[in-house]
């Protein structure tokens, strides 16, 4: 019982940091009347420096673990 309640202290400490230091932005992309699917989606610092990107799927969508912070997209 002690070991096992220990395992779980271990993996809850283990985990914990990636849950607060990893934020996700979410989105779709659409024009007027439409989603547009296969869009490169970039974020950017406050210099214009990409961070990173991602490409919208099918219906649009995209999905982009960022640190906290403030960013273009």
């Amino acid at each position: 019982m002690k070991t096992q309640m220990k395992t779980l202290a271990f993996l809850l400490l283990a985990l914990t940091p990636g849950i607060f230091y990893a934020q996700t932005i979410k989105g779709r992309v659409m024009d007027e009347t439409d989603v547009i699917p296969f869009v490169n989606v970039s974020v950017a610092n406050n210099n214009n420096q990409m961070i990173t990107g991602t490409t919208t799927d099918e219906n649009g969508l995209f999905s982009i673990k960022v640190k906290p912070g403030t960013y273009n997209i």
